[in-house]
């Protein structure tokens, strides 16, 4: 499929609009004010900065510059009219072929000049939010994959059960139903943030939230905890399955066993 190409004449009819106001009300004002129309000429070279800037920028630069020497034949043929039916704008003297031609090459040559500039203008800022664009596609992926590695393999909603695995040493422990909501990774590596439920009495019970770190030489999440005594939680997910425990350190023993599937 073909991509519109984006439209540029109603910026041209625009500009013929306004530089043919500008021209009338720049008249009337010479008239009233006594001052010199020869003034109203940089009001009129900036009208074609302006639309082949803006032409230019939608488009590309020659079709800025065309733009701006297409205000200049406007100006110097219906322009003209228009301040000499007003006033101001009719020659001093006797209306030659030379004058005609050598005002007419003035006119186009200032307005080439600032066609070209304006374009160039325009071109330049095209180019630029091109670059912009791409860069903010460019973040937007990287954003997007932000969570790619070992974080992408955790995050989501995880449920299954923690079952004690040492009922001599621990006699009050009691096997849970959990539900863990991981989320918010800081980075591929994390650290992510747990949500862990337990299931009593057919409702969620919150137990807390915690971060998990990434070790990347164990390849698990773990976090520590201080209770009766230190231990360490360590999650490893593999697929939609994700085996945990809780280990007591120093002593290396084992508090409790976690298997969980990722529900979400």
């Amino acid at each position: 499929m073909n991509a519109e190409r984006p439209r540029v004449g109603p910026i041209v009819v625009a500009g013929i609009v306004a530089l043919l106001l500008f021209d009338a009300a720049g008249a009337l004002a010479s008239q009233r004010l006594g001052f010199s129309h020869a003034l109203l000429v940089p009001g009129a070279l900036l009208l074609y900065a302006i639309v082949a800037a803006l032409v230019a920028r939608r488009r590309e630069w020659l079709l800025g510059f065309l733009a701006a020497m297409v205000l200049a034949f406007v100006d110097v043929t219906l322009g003209s009219l228009v301040s000499a039916l007003i006033g101001p704008g009719r020659p001093a003297g006797e209306l030659t072929l030379g004058a005609i031609l050598g005002g007419a090459m003035t006119a186009f040559v200032l307005a080439g000049l600032a066609g070209g500039i304006g374009a160039a203008i325009g071109a330049r800022m095209a180019k630029r939010s091109m670059v912009l664009a791409i860069l903010g596609l460019s973040f937007g992926h990287l954003e997007a994959q932000s969570t790619a590695g070992p974080a992408a393999s955790i995050l989501g909603t995880w449920e299954g059960t923690s079952l004690c695995a040492d009922r001599a040493h621990d006699p009050a422990c009691r096997d849970e139903h959990v539900i863990y909501q991981i989320d918010s990774a800081a980075g591929p590596n994390g650290p992510v943030r747990m949500v862990a439920d337990k299931i009593v009495n057919g409702a969620r019970v919150n137990m807390g939230i915690d971060r998990l770190q990434y070790d990347t030489l164990a390849h698990v999440w773990f976090m520590d905890i201080q209770t009766r005594f230190h231990a360490r939680w360590s999650f490893a997910p593999k697929g939609a399955e994700m085996s945990g425990t809780l280990v007591e350190l120093p002593a290396g023993r084992v508090v409790r066993h976690v298997t969980v599937r990722r529900s979400s």
